[in-house]
């Protein structure tokens, strides 16, 4: 059995030598195909994991009339802690939301140049409400616009936090549908040329799949080193694909977590780079097989 593996290997080695500029370029459509294969998964992961610490972030503030006693506010965070659809409710004072505020605009001189001017903190109270889950904040919003404090509040913040959150999921749908199409597009060419190899190396060989014949070789003997060579195809592609991400993971994630800490796509990358590497393999080598099995079965009458 070894020594049957050996020869298809053997076999199909030297038909990828023998057109090894057609298999080069098949390689490396396959590649491509991989690449993109692998990179909606990861980009997916980073957006989806966006919109999950986006969400976190999300959520209703209201902010309350300068004028209104603290003892007032209490009794409106009271009140809404005892809604079912509420998680938490955060009181901030005017002076902890100057700080807040300046701890954001640090680096903007202008701004607290602005603050000195004015004497006084321009600031509001507010209470900073979190729901349960997403579907709740709505019915929060209509309950505080239906309550008896509403009068004594200034303006209520969520519209903002949430559209964000929209826009990113919309923008993720999109470039995921077109990320699928080119890839869709790469794996079609990619077929396309490893049929074309195949078909090339059957004829090339057509002298010695005659002569198998002759002495009786079974059919899966005159089969078995065109389907390893689709086979090396998706190996080796997948192969380079793993060297390309995993390249292009370690030079950018530094850069991406400075940005947005708590993504984590090296983690998540590593942590998983058994699975991806398994499911790419398992990809690449799916076109390659599939694109043999049709080059035989039109071009190889055994």
């Amino acid at each position: 059995m070894f020594l049957s593996f050996r020869r298809l290997f053997k076999a199909s080695w030297q038909s990828i030598i023998r057109n090894w500029w057609l298999s080069l370029a098949t390689i490396l459509v396959v590649f491509l195909s991989v690449l993109t294969f692998t990179g909606i998964r990861l980009f997916s992961y980073s957006v989806n994991r966006l919109v999950v610490m986006l969400q976190e972030r999300v959520d209703i503030s209201i902010y309350f009339k300068k004028d209104v006693p603290e003892s007032e506010i209490f009794q409106v965070q009271m009140e809404l802690e005892g809604l079912d659809q509420i998680k938490t409710v955060k009181y901030i004072s005017q002076d902890d939301a100057l700080k807040l505020f300046q701890d954001k605009q640090k680096y903007n001189p202008a701004i607290f140049k602005a603050i000195e001017v004015l004497g006084t903190n321009p600031l509001s109270p507010s209470l900073s409400i979190k729901a349960k889950t997403d579907k709740d904040y709505q019915s929060i919003l209509d309950y505080i616009s239906q309550a008896g404090f509403k009068d004594r509040l200034v303006t209520v913040n969520y519209e903002e936090n949430q559209r964000v959150v929209q826009k990113l999921d919309i923008v993720n749908r999109t470039i995921n549908i077109v990320a699928i199409s080119i890839s869709v597009l790469l794996v079609g060419i990619a077929v396309l040329i490893n049929f074309n190899t195949i078909r090339l190396a059957i004829y090339t060989s057509k002298e010695e799949i005659r002569a198998m014949k002759l002495v009786g070789a079974p059919n899966w003997f005159i089969r078995g080193p065109f389907l390893f060579e689709g086979t090396i195809y998706g190996v080796v592609a997948s192969i380079l694909t793993m060297i390309v991400i995993s390249l292009l993971v370690f030079a950018i994630s530094p850069k991406i977590e400075t940005s947005i800490p708590g993504l984590g796509l090296a983690g998540y990358y590593w942590a998983h780079f058994i699975w991806i590497f398994f499911f790419q393999t398992v990809f690449g080598v799916g076109i390659g097989l599939a694109s043999s099995f049709v080059a035989m079965k039109k071009y190889l009458e055994t």
